[in-house]
């Protein structure tokens, strides 16, 4: 990590940040996906501190905010919802919750544009990596929740024919993507969106039981015994558990510091009405308000769905 922004650094001193770059056009790619996280809620000790980080170090924008009962909502700069926060009641413990929540960029100019945003406000990074499937900075938020800022590659890179992803790890292109970051970092616009969600669970077994036999989610890679990656579509992920902390590790408690709910999307009420099919059929609670169901999965973490039509 020092060394890739000693390298950095070397470079802003000697000029080389201005040398003149071409803009590219945004990649979007159309992963026909039926389910996707839309946003998600977080409990922390110190919501207006938060609230702060969000907007000063990451980029979204303030929609909402009552400061009596310490809630603000944030998200992206046309006024589309990506995060809520609210006030926790008891502090973090060694429980199931949330590892990082992904949001995705469409183009390398904005994730560098980030990075170079990161760079200059001193923030503190837990690491860079090229994913194989997507290029990604990671960092914790003001309260050590986890947060990574990343920008796909093209999907023939890494789906296979058969359907498997190829995930790895490998180094991150720190030097060019800083390099071809937009020299104004614009925040969270319009097409920001939480790309993935990454959980802390207790059993990798039962996490597959319920986003792949329940929610219907596809299982993308197992490669690691203790992690799990599903998607809608022909997505990379849009959900991922570990057990890297330990198996059976106790359920988070409503009020706790860290996640509070996970909000999904599914593209048209057929899909709504089997996903309550599936909840009928299994032993997970859950119930329906304001044509949202409510669930809690198989690590005690509460999600919503609800149909979006443009998801």
């Amino acid at each position: 990590m020092k060394k890739i922004l000693k390298t950095i650094f070397s470079i802003m001193m000697i000029g080389f940040c201005s040398v003149l770059k071409v803009e590219a056009a945004p990649e979007t790619f159309d992963f026909q996906a039926e389910l996707v996280p839309l946003s998600y809620q977080l409990n922390a000790l110190d919501p207006s501190g938060l609230a702060s980080f969000y907007q000063e170090m990451i980029g979204m924008s303030l929609l909402e905010s009552d400061e009596e009962a310490m809630y603000y909502r944030l998200g992206t700069s046309d006024g589309r919802t990506l995060l809520e926060i609210f006030p926790a009641t008891s502090e973090k413990s060694a429980t199931t919750g949330l590892y990082h929540v992904a949001f995705v960029y469409e183009t390398r100019e904005q994730l560098g544009g980030v990075l170079r945003h990161l760079l200059k406000n001193a923030a503190i990074m837990d690491g860079f990596a090229d994913h194989g499937t997507h290029e990604a900075i990671y960092l914790p938020d003001a309260e050590g929740n986890g947060i990574e800022l990343y920008k796909d590659k093209p999907q023939e890179e890494w789906l296979s024919a058969d359907g498997t992803v190829m995930m790895t790890t490998k180094e991150f292109p720190t030097v060019e993507i800083f390099e071809q970051g937009d020299r104004t970092y614009n925040g969270f616009d319009e097409s920001v969106k939480i790309g993935h969600v990454h959980l802390v669970v207790g059993s990798i077994a039962q996490t597959n039981n319920f986003y792949h036999d329940i929610l219907n989610l596809t299982i993308t890679n197992n490669n690691d015994a203790r992690a799990t990656f599903l998607a809608s579509g022909t997505y990379h992920h849009h959900i991922a558990g570990n057990t890297w902390q330990g198996e059976d590790l106790p359920q988070i408690t409503d009020g706790q510091q860290g996640v509070r709910m996970i909000r999904w999307g599914v593209k048209d009420q057929a899909i709504y009405d089997y996903l309550v099919q599936k909840l009928d059929e299994q032993p997970y609670p859950y119930w329906i308000e304001d044509d949202k169901i409510m669930a809690y999965d198989n690590s005690g973490l509460l999600l919503s769905i609800e149909v979006v039509e443009d998801l």
